[in-house]
């Protein structure tokens, strides 16, 4: 940021380091490992490129399916969702605000050229709206 009072942009505010998962791994595992580290979801990746994200729902119908018996031995890449909503990092903090609120999603991958670069909640934007709005009030 430039001055006390410009608004942050994605790259600012976004947790760069992110729990993921691969688009090639078992779902079972997956869903442990997610179990383990107390995450509803994770962003998917193929290398280092975002392909979608999966969430806790996603895992729960990947088990439901037990009339398929390999379902859980299925991959990732078969359950989680392709079509995902991200941002870039040099998104404005009032766009970040905007996106919240018009999509029902709790978190956004910040994407550049392709890769994933970090993940961005509403809880962050929330965050700072206050520190910008206190630092507003301070420089008045």
């Amino acid at each position: 940021m430039t001055t006390a009072t410009a608004f942050p942009t994605a790259r600012d505010i976004m947790t760069a380091s992110v729990y993921t998962l691969q688009a090639e791994e078992p779902v079972f595992e997956a869903a442990g490992r997610l179990l383990r580290e107390g995450h509803a979801g994770a962003p998917v990746l193929e290398g280092r490129r975002l392909v979608g994200i999966i969430t806790a729902r996603d895992l729960v119908r990947a088990f439901m399916c037990v009339a398929d018996e390999r379902a859980p031995e299925a991959a990732v890449r078969d359950y989680m969702t392709r079509d995902t909503q991200q941002v870039g990092p040099d998104a404005p903090l009032f766009e970040l605000c905007q996106r919240f609120i018009d999509q029902p999603v709790r978190k956004l991958p910040v994407v550049e050229h392709g890769e994933l670069v970090g993940v961005l909640s509403i809880s962050d934007v929330l965050r700072a709206l206050h520190r910008h709005a206190l630092q507003v009030r301070r420089d008045a």
